[in-house]
């Protein structure tokens, strides 16, 4: 997994489905996922990610009235030295603002790709190809670096 070793050192902007893959062990990705969080659990490389990474990734945990697995979105999220969770700033909204103004880009990504840019990430890890195009930062498909490796 070359991919792995492009990140180390580097700032990671993280969508939220790859830390639902993680979280929920997703049989499709998790044994992709795991190098990558044991690299930010060793400090190799960290993690930014927005608030609304724990709103999606609450969602089912709260219909299910599981709080065990509400717990791993929250340790994960915000236990981890490597990882850093941010909350919706000024500049991050209209950071996002621009995204949606001149791409093709729903809100919830827009706020994701904004917070990776405002906090220095160089790459964006993500399952969505249709934030490839988005400028400023390099885009990572999980589903793409599957079929590359």
């Amino acid at each position: 997994m070359g991919w792995l070793e492009d990140l180390r050192g580097k700032v990671v902007g993280l969508d939220s489905a790859p830390v639902m893959y993680y979280v929920d062990k997703h049989p499709d990705y998790i044994e992709m996922l795991r190098p990558f969080f044991a690299m930010v659990d060793r400090g190799e490389c960290s993690v930014v990610t927005s608030v609304m990474t724990l709103l999606e990734g609450l969602v089912i945990p709260i219909r299910k009235n599981d709080e065990d697995l509400a717990r791993k979105y929250y340790s994960l999220l915000y236990d981890i030295d490597g990882v850093k969770t941010v909350a919706i700033s000024p500049n991050i909204a209209e950071k996002a603002a621009q995204l949606r103004a001149f791409h093709t880009v729903h809100t919830p990504d827009a706020i994701h790709i904004a917070t990776a840019i405002s906090l220095g990430a160089s790459v964006f890890l993500t399952n969505d190809n249709a934030l490839s195009s988005i400028p400023g930062i390099k885009v990572l498909v999980l589903n793409k670096l599957k079929t590359d490796s």
